[in-house]
């Protein structure tokens, strides 16, 4: 598999040395499926991609669906509690 990855639009990032960043990363593939790691190389370097998740972003992943669940669940209970002790017929 070849992966063609153009990088664009370099900036200074302001040191003593010449160095610099780029902006834009476009990546092409000829083949349709991708193995892992993705090997990305400019003909004399090369490193790899990793897609896999962090120990940190699967704790931040974690926190945020379960304070999203308790807020949707306190609307969902709030709506359905106060509904219930609204009815007369009930008590």
């Amino acid at each position: 598999m070849l992966i063609n990855c153009e990088f664009s639009n370099p900036v200074d990032i302001g040191s003593a040395q010449p160095d610099f960043e780029f902006q834009n990363l476009v990546c092409s593939s000829t083949d349709a499926t991708t193995t892992i790691p993705v090997e990305i190389s400019d003909g004399e370097t090369f490193f790899h991609v990793y897609p896999t998740f962090s120990y940190a972003e699967l704790v931040i992943i974690f926190f945020l669906i379960t304070l999203m669940s308790l807020q949707i669940f306190k609307g969902i209970w709030g709506f359905v509690h106060l509904l219930i002790t609204r009815q007369k017929w009930l008590s």
